[in-house]
């Protein structure tokens, strides 16, 4: 059953990109070989990065295969050099990807689906028996597709 699951969501997938908040090394500091170890600081503390505290929080994108569904009548307008999207969506992932899911909302990250910034409202459990799979609401931040 669940390769029959996984092979019609590989079918009927898009790629979704969660992005997530995580500490890294400023690069300026890091290129000058700046960083103090016994304060866990920078030691320029007129870095124009990090104002000296060495440490940046760097956005990390993590694709996902995902069942996209547009809200609005699946919110697809024509136009004569194609079609886009608009309003809110929701996107069913995989069981497996739930932190992933967790940790972006938490963070306030961004997900990227068919190229609008979009922010997580909502996570909702899915399943027969069992739960395996989730469904992500979101809500579109204004951005348009480049």
């Amino acid at each position: 059953m669940k390769q029959q699951i996984d092979s019609a969501r590989e079918s009927i997938g898009r790629m979704v990109t969660f992005y997530t908040v995580e500490k890294s090394a400023c690069p300026l500091c890091l290129s000058g070989n700046l960083y103090d170890p016994i304060s866990d600081n920078s030691f320029n503390v007129f870095c124009p990065t990090c104002a000296g505290s060495y440490w940046i929080n760097a956005a990390v994108g993590t694709e996902v295969l995902a069942r996209v569904h547009w809200i609005s009548d699946e919110g697809v307008t024509a136009t004569p050099g194609g079609k886009y999207y608009l309003g809110d969506a929701t996107v069913t992932v995989e069981k497996s990807n739930l932190d992933l899911a967790e940790q972006c909302q938490d963070d306030g990250g961004k997900v990227l689906v068919d190229g609008h910034s979009m922010q997580i409202i909502k996570i909702i459990p899915f399943g027969a028996f069992d739960i395996t799979r989730y469904r992500v609401i979101l809500k579109n931040m204004g951005e348009r597709p480049e």
